[in-house]
C-alpha cells in the first residue's frame, strides 16, 4: 500500500507542475540530494565525509584564516577515548585518502552548523545554482521529524528501520544476500559467525558513506554508521557502529550530548530547504471571455451550473490585476500557522501554484470575485446566456452538486460510504485518523493514539501534505473535482463552509458535514455557481 503511495506521490509531484527542470536536477544530482516527499526539502544521499569537510577546512583556512580554521577541525583525540592511547586512527583516519570517503567524525553540534552554512554558500555560487530555478537555499541540520521522515522514506510512521520488517538483516531478496546484516553496528561475534563470513557487517569501526543498501528515497547509512546531529541542540540520531541494534532505531529518542561534545560515533547529514524561487514573469490580465469562463462550469439542474473545481490562484489573479482591489489580496502569512517551511510564503505568486486553489481571503473577497466575474460575463456581446448570476452556492445548492443529486445517499461525493477505493488509496486529499493509530481500551473504548498526540503526521497520507492542484484525485458524476477535501469552500452563509480541507478528518469531509470560520485561513477557498436569470 505504501509503495502505491510512494508511486502516487512521484507521480503527483511531476503532474503537479512541481517537476524540477534539467537544470534544477542536475544542481541535485551532483550534490548529492535526494526529496523528503516534499518538492521543497531535500536530504543528503549520505553523511558528510571526510573528504568533504576536509574542503570546507582549507576554504576557511584560505579564506578566514588560522585563527578560525583551528575552530572547525576535527577532534581527532576522540579515537584515543575509544581505542590505545597511540591509536592511529587519530593521525589518519580525517586527513589519509584511505579514509576519504568514510563519515567525518569528532565533530561537535556548532561545527556541523558552521559546516551547512559554508556549503549553502558555496551551492548558491555554483553554475549549476545560477541556471536552475531557485533564488535562494538554505542548508542546515535536519529537524528530528525531517530526520525521522527522511529515514522511513515513505514507510509508515511506524517503522523501525529505514526497511520494511523488524529484522537487522535481509530477506525476501536474492540468495546471495539473505541473512546479511543491513546496517553498521555493533553485534555480538557469535551472532555475525558463518563458514564463509558473509552474514558479517563489514564494519571494524566506520564504513564508506555508500555502505549497505540505500533506503527507498536512496539515502545510506540513515541508521547505523555514524549517529547524525539533528537541529534540536546537541542531539542526534540513527546510531552509530558503537551502538546496538535497538538504539540505532528510527524512532528510538535522540541520543543527546554536552555542549560541544564530539565523538567517534557522530556526524552528520544536512538537509537542504528550497527557500524561494526566481522571480516569475510579470503577471498580465488574461482575455477572459464569456466562452472561456462557460467552459470553467458544468449544468447541475435547471437554472444552476457549478464551477468545475475550486477557484485557482490563476482565476483569482486575474481578478485582483483588473480591479486593483488590493484590500482583497491574498493573506500569505497564514501558512505561518501550518508550516515553518518558506516554500509556502508563495502560494498564490509564483506561477508554479497557478493551478491551485486560492487560499487566506476574506469572504467579502470571494463576493467581490463574484460581482466581477458576473460584469465580466456581461460585457462579452457573444455570451451564451442574456443574464447570469455568480455567487457561492447555498447549503442546499452545494450538497446537491456534491451529491449528485442523490441528497441524503451518498455520504461522499464518489458514492458510497467509503474514503478508500477497493485498493485501499484514498479519494480525496485529507487528513485521515489512519487505522493504524486506532486504539481500544480494556473498557472497549475506541480512540485514536498518535506519537505524541500529533494527527497532523497523516496528512501525507493521501500523497500529498496541504492544498493540491485542482483537477487532483477523481471528479463526482456531476464532473466536479474535489467536492471534498483539499481546500474547504466558502458556502453564501458566510462563517460556515463545506467538503473539508487537506487539514479536516473523514468526517468533516462528509457531504452532510460542515465547518465553521472566522477569518481567512490557508485551508479555505471557494467554488462559484453560475445562475441562469435570462436566456436570449
Amino acid at each position: 500500500m505504501r509503495q502505491i503511495l510512494l508511486f502516487i506521490i512521484g507521480i503527483a509531484f511531476f503532474n503537479l507542475g512541481l517537476a524540477q527542470s534539467k537544470s534544477d536536477q542536475s544542481f541535485f544530482s551532483k550534490n548529492n540530494f535526494s526529496y523528503v516527499n516534499a518538492p521543497y526539502l531535500l536530504i543528503s544521499k549520505t553523511e558528510i565525509s571526510n573528504g568533504q569537510y576536509l574542503k570546507f577546512i582549507n576554504w576557511v583556512y584560505q579564506k578566514k584564516g588560522l585563527d578560525t580554521y583551528k575552530k572547525v577541525l576535527p577532534d581527532t583525540t576522540i579515537w584515543r577515548t575509544r581505542f590505545s592511547y597511540n591509536e592511529p586512527f587519530v593521525e589518519y583516519y580525517f586527513r589519509h585518502p584511505a579514509y576519504a570517503d568514510f563519515p567525518v567524525v569528532g565533530i561537535s553540534w556548532y561545527k556541523a552548523q558552521a559546516y551547512c552554512q559554508w556549503m549553502a554558500n558555496r551551492l548558491m555560487e555554483s553554475s549549476e545554482f545560477k541556471t536552475s530555478n531557485f533564488a535562494k537555499i538554505a542548508v542546515r541540520l535536519p529537524s528530528e521529524k525531517e530526520w525521522m521522515k527522511a529515514a522511513r522514506g515513505g514507510l509508515p510512521e511506524t517503522a523501525v528501520y529505514p526497511w520494511p520488517g523488524n529484522s537487522i538483516r535481509m530477506n525476501n531478496c536474492q540468495k546471495k544476500d539473505q541473512g546479511k546484516i543491513m546496517l553498521n553496528i555493533a553485534i555480538a561475534d557469535h551472532l555475525l559467525s558463518s563458514v564463509d563470513g558473509s552474514f558479517s557487517n563489514g564494519g571494524f569501526i566506520t564504513t564508506p558513506v555508500e555502505s549497505y543498501w540505500p533506503n527507498q528515497i536512496g539515502l545510506y547509512n540513515i541508521c547505523g554508521n555514524v549517529s547524525e546531529w539533528i537541529e534540536e541542540k546537541n542531539k542526534a540520531k540513527g546510531g552509530s557502529w558503537m551502538s546496538n541494534a535497538y538504539n540505532a532505531r528510527i524512532n528510538i529518542s535522540a541520543e543527546s550530548y554536552a555542549d560541544s561534545a564530539a565523538s567517534s560515533g557522530v556526524g552528520f547529514r544536512p538537509v537542504m530547504e528550497i527557500i524561494s524561487y526566481k522571480n516569475p514573469p510579470i503577471k498580465k490580465a488574461a482575455d477572459i471571455t464569456s466562452k472561456w469562463i462557460d467552459g470553467q462550469v458544468k449544468f447541475i439542474e435547471d437554472s444552476l451550473y457549478a464551477a468545475l473545481s475550486e477557484t485557482t490562484n490563476y482565476f483569482y489573479d486575474q481578478y485582483l490585476l483588473e480591479t486593483r482591489q488590493f484590500k482583497d489580496s491574498i493573506q500569505y502569512n497564514n501558512w505561518k500557522k501550518f508550516t515553518r517551511y518558506y516554500y509556502y510564503n508563495q502560494y498564490g505568486q509564483h506561477k508554479l501554484f497557478d493551478n491551485y486553489p486560492v487560499v487566506n481571503i476574506t469572504y467579502e473577497a470571494a463576493q467581490h470575485f463574484c460581482a466581477w466575474l458576473t460584469q465580466k460575463y456581461h460585457q462579452d456581446p457573444n455570451r451564451k446566456f442574456k443574464e447570469v448570476v455568480f455567487k457561492l452556492p447555498n447549503e442546499s445548492e452545494w450538497e446537491y452538486m456534491a451529491s449528485t443529486g442523490k441528497e441524503g445517499m451518498n455520504t461522499y461525493p464518489w458514492g458510497g460510504p467509503y474514503y478508500r477505493n477497493n485498493r485501499g488509496c484514498y479519494l480525496a486529499n485529507f487528513c485521515p485518523l489512519e487505522e493504524d493509530y486506532l486504539y481500544r481500551d480494556s473498557l472497549g473504548d475506541h480512540y485514536y493514539r498518535y506519537p505524541n498526540g500529533d494527527s497532523t503526521i497523516s496528512r501525507i497520507a493521501d500523497g500529498t501534505e496541504f492544498a493540491t492542484p485542482i483537477n487532483s484525485y477523481f471528479p463526482n458524476n456531476f464532473g466536479l473535482f474535489n467536492c471534498s477535501g483539499n481546500v474547504a469552500e466558502m458556502i453564501e452563509q458566510k462563517g460556515v463552509s463545506k467538503g473539508g480541507s487537506w487539514n479536516s478528518s473523514q468526517y468533516y469531509i462528509q457531504i452532510r458535514a460542515r465547518e465553521t470560520y472566522e477569518n481567512p485561513d490557508a485551508n479555505l477557498g471557494f467554488r462559484f455557481v453560475m445562475q441562469i436569470k435570462k436566456k436570449w
